[in-house]
């Protein structure tokens, strides 16, 4: 789970902070209260959690036939048209 700064520094659960003496694999609430943003200084209280992006479902797109299709008579599509 990654964690944003406003300024846009993100903390990477994953990664940690080794110039800032927190090691990979620390969990954000294990990170110590007084921690600030190495960028901008802000405290840990402004950061906010960075979740994943739900997928757009290609399956939910439905494309459907034209108006007109080739099985309608070419006098139904004069009449339709006029």
């Amino acid at each position: 789970m990654k964690y944003i700064c406003p300024c846009g520094y993100e903390y990477d659960e994953a990664l940690g902070d080794a110039e800032h003496g927190i090691a990979p694999g620390t969990k954000w609430e294990d990170v110590p209260d007084d921690f600030v943003c190495p960028v901008c200084g802000l405290g840990k209280d402004v950061f906010e959690a960075e979740y994943a992006q739900p997928q757009k479902a290609a399956e939910s797109v439905q494309i459907l036939p034209p108006f007109c299709c080739a099985a309608d008579s070419d006098s139904n599509r004069r009449r339709l048209y006029r």
